[in-house]
């Protein structure tokens, strides 16, 4: 009986491991398949990318839907560039700034006349996470 016992806490604490380890690798798959055609994450500043997407929303309008990834504790209050967006026709033909609410979190998103992208918390309490997965989904002019 003690020996079942014993097998069965081991297989569970190999499954815990391998499960942990499992989760790492899939996160480092995900965050280095992640397209960067049309968006370049500033990963000089350790931001990553899970995802980027664009959508048309007219001639002149366009959706961004951005899902990033910091590993490092950062003053959210101040200003980061967070990469550029790649594609010309995407780049807004003057500076904008945006903001989105992520739960009880403001943030603003400027995005200049060369497709460089900043990300700022404008309100809330700052993460205090190691990783921080932030998904940004903002509107724009052309």
């Amino acid at each position: 009986m003690k020996r079942a016992r014993y097998l069965r806490k081991a297989l569970v604490a190999a499954f815990l491991v391998l499960s942990f380890e499992a989760d790492a690798q899939s996160d480092s798959i995900a965050l280095n398949s992640a397209d960067t055609s049309q968006f370049s994450p500033n990963q000089q500043g350790n931001w990553r990318i899970y995802n980027a997407f664009f959508l048309d929303l007219g001639a002149d309008s366009v959706q961004l839907e951005l899902i990033l990834r910091q590993d490092q504790t950062l003053d959210w209050g101040a200003e980061h560039y967070i990469g550029r967006i790649k594609n010309p026709s995407y780049v807004p033909q003057s500076e904008q700034s945006l903001s989105f609410v992520l739960v009880n979190n403001t943030y603003s998103v400027r995005i200049d006349s060369i497709g460089k992208c900043y990300l700022k918390q404008l309100s809330g309490a700052p993460p205090v996470e190691a990783i921080v997965v932030v998904p940004v989904r903002i509107n724009f002019h052309k």
